[in-house]
């Protein structure tokens, strides 16, 4: 990895001479632009922003973490809500089915008599 890295850091170098020795700079950047466009580094870490993006991510770790347990348990209380009134709404039906399976029954038999 750190080859390709070395490799890569030399080749961007010598194509950034190349542009700069031939004039052929990108539309509209001036030089000095181009010169100090993109630090080259060889490892992430070497990035100002990388060690301050890992203390921040240590700091708010625990308030993310407690975050989604809470979302966790409240999405878990949901469902177990859910749950109950669609087994309370479903026996209900099936006792409300059932009486009217009967009284179609008895209709549908007293209305052969009736013919």
């Amino acid at each position: 990895m750190q080859r390709i890295t070395k490799e890569n850091l030399v080749k961007a170098a010598k194509v950034s001479k190349t542009i700069l020795r031939t004039g052929h700079l990108p539309e509209g950047m001036t030089e000095a632009q181009f010169k100090m466009q993109k630090p080259l580094y060889l490892s992430v870490d070497q990035v100002p922003t990388y060690n301050a993006t890992i203390e921040n991510h240590e700091r708010i770790k625990p308030h993310i973490l407690s975050l989604l347990r809470t979302k966790r348990q409240k999405l878990i209380e949901k469902t177990r809500n859910l749950t109950t009134k669609f087994n309370d709404l479903a026996e209900a039906w099936k006792r409300k089915s059932k009486r009217s399976q009967v009284v179609f029954f008895f209709f549908f038999f007293s209305v052969e008599i009736l013919f």
